[in-house]
């Protein structure tokens, strides 16, 4: 997940596309409360929404990629 990340942080047409009409922001990856799996495992923020909504990734996903992949949505 990290590799499709930064790959749409390097390339600036893919951004404006994820950004329009997706509504999905790499720069509002901050979020105002921390947010955490039942496990405690904690969920880093990514990517912001225009409503204010957050999208993370799953720490243990980041450590094991072999992990399903668990990409939350907003709001969360």
């Amino acid at each position: 997940m990290e590799s499709l990340i930064a790959a749409v942080r390097e390339q600036d047409e893919a951004a404006r596309f994820l950004a329009w009409p997706g509504d999905f922001d790499l720069e509002r990856g901050d979020h105002v409360e921390d947010v955490h799996l039942a496990s405690g495992a904690a969920l880093e923020g990514f990517a912001g929404d225009g409503a204010g909504g957050t999208y993370r990734l799953d720490e243990d996903r980041r450590r094991d990629p072999r992990q399903s992949s668990r990409l939350l949505s907003p709001n969360l």
